[in-house]
């Protein structure tokens, strides 16, 4: 009903919202009555009609979103396959490979090379948990061995679909995108071989791994070979560093060890997705280890605890200050997507922890707003004061000050992200920036202790600020068009 006014305006937002809406009333639909227990089957067969149907809209007037439907058929599809593996009805295995495959065939007849990529790792991965599952039943007995059999089969198996990619797609680069999601996964696998089979010697093997990692990714630019680099670097690096935690029983040295780690990585070169995931498992790492200097894993109440968070979280935004410099050049993508996953993560712990501290009488808060004003000081002498003049660097700078008063200073951050994603034309970080923006304010809107009239004027007043910084930029913007024809 909400979307009835709306619909004289067809455009990609109000598409992708009405395919969202239909998805959830399919499901209520046949969750609040009969049809789902007398015909078990009719959702799943209307699941995959809907989506069939959406996805030829797409394809015929929102190609932008093809990325989005292709990571629903992934959700399809895997949880297909489960729901097979866990019933052994035949109509979930339809549902797992129906859609992939259509979509692919698609994909194929238009020459679409990475969508066609992506969606045969999706079916890859699919086949992927069936073999897994046929593996453990075959070898039930062989619970040492079993895991390093998984590796060496998937890592095969995503080799052969890469191997059928290049055979379609004579002149095509992304065959690698099924090869790099199989060394992925045998990684994962291997690890869990060394965990369960060699325990305290895998510090020894894990070791070996990463000096085998490091010495392919340095003399090798073949994809394949780099892949595989990648799954022995992941492998030992995991052995080694679950394996030294139970040694010492000291998460100190395990986070020690994984910032020499990313260290190392950041020397190699790598690709910009290998150096996110070490940069999430330092900060996830140094996020246990400051939960248990309270004494207590899960102590969330300390405020001692959240200032800690709090200093570990503006030490990764302080990374965003730095996109300036040669170091991390090559590495700008990675850097704001870990930004976006801290300010994700610290959406949640302000939500439930940091109004009952705004609230308490501490009196090292004033590190609250210290931080934010540290930071928005760097921010506009490095990189606003260069670029905006007059009222409008005076404007943001308000902005700023106004965001860190209201205790909401990461929405700036999220607006310097969300800039450069569009300045440069990263679909990436602009799509994951947009779904986090869309969380934070989700959040900080149910969090606002007003009355609904409130928070509707609150949002009004928002976009009018917003409204007004915009005009500004645009101003600016001309101002500087015609200095630069003169």
């Amino acid at each position: 009903m909400l979307l009835l006014p709306w619909l004289y305006r067809p455009n990609i937002g109000i598409f992708a919202l009405i395919c969202i809406t239909s998805q959830l009333t399919l499901f209520l639909f046949f969750k609040q009555t009969f049809w789902a227990e007398k015909f078990p089957y009719l959702y799943l067969f209307a699941l995959n009609l809907l989506s069939l149907v959406q996805f030829w809209i797409c394809q015929k007037k929102y190609t932008a979103l093809r990325f989005i439907f292709i990571a629903w058929f992934a959700v399809i599809s895997i949880t297909g396959m489960i729901q097979f593996l866990s019933s052994e009805n035949l109509p979930y295995l339809i549902s797992a490979f129906f859609l992939g495959i259509i979509a692919f065939y698609y994909f194929f007849n238009k020459d679409d090379q990475l969508c066609a990529s992506l969606m045969a790792a999706v079916l890859g991965v699919t086949a992927t948990i069936w073999l897994v599952d046929g593996i453990n039943q075959l070898f039930k007995d062989s619970n040492e061995f079993i895991f390093l059999l998984i590796a060496g089969i998937i890592f095969t198996w995503f080799a052969l679909i890469s191997y059928f990619l290049i055979k379609i797609f004579r002149q095509s680069r992304f065959y690698i995108i099924p090869l790099a999601i199989g060394a992925w996964l045998a990684g994962l696998a291997l690890a869990a071989f060394t965990l369960v089979f060699w325990e305290t010697i895998s510090l020894i093997i894990g070791i070996i791994f990463v000096a085998v990692a490091i010495t392919l990714l340095i003399k090798s630019q073949s994809y394949f070979i780099r892949q595989f680099a990648y799954c022995l670097f992941v492998s030992g690096q995991t052995a080694f560093l679950f394996h030294l935690g139970s040694e010492t029983d000291q998460i100190l040295w395990v986070l020690i060890a994984q910032i020499f780690i990313l260290c190392i990585s950041y020397f190699l070169k790598p690709h910009w997705f290998f150096i996110l995931i070490q940069m999430l498992a330092t900060y996830g790492i140094a996020v246990i280890y400051l939960l248990q200097m309270d004494h207590s894993l899960w102590s969330l109440n300390s405020t001692q605890t959240y200032l800690n968070l709090v200093l570990l979280n503006y030490l990764v935004f302080s990374s965003v200050l730095l996109i300036g410099s040669k170091a991390v050049v090559s590495y700008k993508r990675s850097t704001f997507l870990c930004t976006l996953v801290v300010i994700l993560g610290s959406s949640f712990f302000d939500t439930f922890i940091g109004l009952a501290l705004v609230d308490s009488a501490d009196q090292s808060l004033w590190l609250l707003y210290a931080l934010p004003c540290v930071w928005l000081l760097c921010f506009s002498f490095f990189y606003l004061y260069r670029q905006l003049h007059g009222i409008t660097f005076f404007a943001f700078l308000v902005f700023g000050i106004l965001l860190i008063a209201l205790g909401y200073f990461e929405v700036f951050i999220l607006f310097v992200i969300l800039t450069w994603a569009l300045k440069n034309k990263d679909r990436i970080v602009y799509g994951v920036t947009l779904v986090v923006f869309a969380f934070v304010l989700w959040q900080l809107y149910y969090s606002l202790q007003l009355s609904f009239l409130a928070k509707s004027a609150s949002i009004l007043v928002s976009g009018i600020i917003l409204l007004a910084l915009y005009g500004l930029l645009m101003k600016e913007a001309k101002i500087n068009c015609i200095e630069g024809e003169k």
